[in-house]
């Protein structure tokens, strides 16, 4: 966000996110867990420890008991177990996988001109980002953002723009060239987002997910996307401010001012805020 003083690290496909493993579910049997957090401090160091166990059965294991003892008498909102049977295999990254996260790897698959590719790959693998400490956000990409990259990504004569990465000199937004306090997004340097919590599904383990959505405001494609901010976002955006003096949206608000899918997409108790 235009706020923000922490960046997120290196995005998680190394088989931490339980959604990761749900994805793999044909070639493997696992046993997992899902969560939802509640706001705590038990709950905070309960996730710290259920990190710090290493990648294997063992971690997954020992994060269904980390949960069961944190439950008691409170400390999470929701806990579930499930089992699921396939091929008992373990299961491992593939060397295109690593790229996600590997920096030497990530640079040589993706250089400095195929990072719209990159945002499809990290959606495709239901990767996490780890925000402020600790935080893991799935990022999620709309599906009008989704057919935008595609043609970003096959362009092969530049007659698109390109996606933008900054260097770790602009770790903050407004050091970005031409930033100005508004509510725009060009798709390529500049993207619509959101911070939306309480997701049931979603990878990491915390029930959180980074959505990034298409931008009309451009408008050269004469594309709207559904999934996209609201004109009541657009008008109220005010990201450069304290995200605790800003408005929070739950499902039915956004339902009601025309995202009428979000609860279909995020489950009836999300709630989130929007950033670029």
């Amino acid at each position: 966000g235009e706020r923000a003083t922490h960046h997120s690290r290196n995005p998680r496909c190394d088989g931490s996110s339980i959604i990761d493993v749900w994805r793999d579910i044909e070639r493997e049997w696992v046993s997992y867990i899902f969560i939802t957090s509640s706001r705590n401090k038990k709950t905070q160091m309960i996730m710290a420890l259920r990190r710090a166990l290493t990648l294997s059965w063992w971690r997954i294991l020992g994060s269904a008991l980390l949960l069961i003892v944190g439950n008691r008498p409170d400390g999470v909102e929701a806990f579930s177990l499930m089992l699921v049977s396939a091929r008992p295999q373990q299961w491992s990254l593939s060397a295109a996988a690593t790229a996600l996260y590997d920096p030497t790897e990530r640079m040589a698959t993706y250089g400095d001109h195929s990072w719209a590719q990159y945002l499809l790959d990290l959606h495709q693998a239901n990767a996490t980002l780890d925000f402020c400490g600790g935080m893991m956000f799935q990022l999620v990409l709309t599906d009008a953002l989704q057919t935008h990259l595609q043609k970003v990504a096959q362009d092969q004569d530049n007659h698109r723009q390109p996606v933008t990465v900054y260097d770790a000199t602009h770790y903050r937004m407004h050091q970005i060239p031409d930033y100005q306090q508004n509510a725009e997004a060009d798709n390529c340097h500049v993207f619509h987002g959101r911070e939306i919590r309480n997701v049931p599904h979603a990878a990491g383990g915390m029930g959180m997910v980074l959505q990034l959505s298409y931008s009309s405001s451009p408008n050269q494609e004469n594309v709207v996307d559904p999934q996209g901010w609201t004109t009541a976002e657009i008008q109220g955006y005010n990201g450069w401010k304290h995200d605790g003096g800003r408005e929070w949206r739950e499902g039915q608000q956004w339902a009601a001012e025309g995202y009428e899918s979000f609860g279909a997409e995020f489950g009836p108790q999300a709630f989130g805020l929007h950033h670029r």
